[in-house]
């Protein structure tokens, strides 16, 4: 069976990564730089070239946060800044001098900040690779320069007929059609949002965790935190998928029937009843 094909896109990072020096810093470091690298372009779009980017210091924070448990951690300003100027120029923060070259370039610009990767379309050929034979698989190699030309990252996700019509028909499976009850599930909690560039995540976690499961953790995302958040999501599926999630149904206020060999008991006036057995009651005749 052959799998689809997965959506967005891909970037390249080097084995070598792990014995640069963005590795032996801390991890907020090595997020920013995978960011960047994901969002920059992968061929020239508009005003923009490969490998460049329009971006701020409050989207870099915002993407790049992450949760203790249900409390969103966001990276200060400051530490989005000195990463930024470390990329710029880590060998002014490097005393043996082991690396040449700067990682990006920044301009300030109306949009924005204007960053561009540099060597970006040297790394991110896998012909400048060690191990990638050309000649051996020509067809691999032709399915991959078609699925680089067909994820384009620019796509617009957030109209769900222009989604169903690039789609698959063949992929269009019950999973794709619950992510996509859970969009028009989300309009009629927000009307003016969509969420439909979300669609992979959704059907990620119908598959894991189901549709029931999944729309309950949005209803409680919205009454929370009133807007989308994948991780948030996330955070409440997995802690329920790791500790268990019960229905505890409500308890009926009644009493319990008495009974004898399934048949109902009568009810007995005690005193009246002694007094019989005593005699009293002929007594008073």
């Amino acid at each position: 069976m052959i799998e689809p094909n997965i959506k967005g896109g891909y970037i390249l990072l080097s084995r070598t990564l792990i014995e640069s020096q963005i590795f032996d810093k801390p991890p907020l470091y090595l997020k920013v730089w995978i960011y960047l690298l994901s969002k920059a372009q992968h061929k020239d779009f508009k005003r923009l070239k490969r490998g460049e980017l329009w971006t701020s210091i409050s989207e870099i924070r915002e993407a790049c946060n992450w949760y203790v448990g249900y409390r969103k951690e966001t990276p200060t300003k400051k530490q989005i800044y000195t990463i930024l100027e470390w990329l710029r120029n880590p060998c002014k923060w490097n005393r043996e001098r082991t690396e040449k070259g700067t990682m990006i370039e920044t301009t300030k610009g109306t949009q924005g900040m204007l960053i561009n990767i540099n060597k970006y379309s040297f790394y991110q050929d896998p012909k400048n690779y060690e191990g990638n034979n050309q000649n051996k698989n020509e067809e691999t190699t032709k399915e991959l320069r078609m699925e680089q030309h067909g994820n384009n990252i620019n796509k617009n996700y957030n109209n769900v007929q222009k989604y169903n019509e690039n789609d698959n028909k063949e992929d269009l499976t019950l999973t794709t059609n619950e992510a996509l009850e859970l969009c028009k599930y989300w309009e009629t909690l927000k009307p003016s949002e969509s969420i439909c560039k979300h669609m992979a995540t959704l059907k990620m976690f119908i598959q894991k965790y189901g549709y029931d499961w999944t729309e309950e953790a949005m209803k409680i995302m919205v009454k929370n935190k009133n807007r989308f958040i994948p991780k948030y999501i996330e955070v409440i599926l997995e802690d329920w998928y790791q500790n268990g999630k019960y229905d505890i149904p409500k308890k009926k206020n009644y009493q319990k029937e008495s009974t004898f060999n399934n048949f109902k008991q009568r009810n007995y006036d005690f005193k009246e009843l002694e007094r019989k057995l005593l005699g009293w009651d002929s007594d008073t005749k």
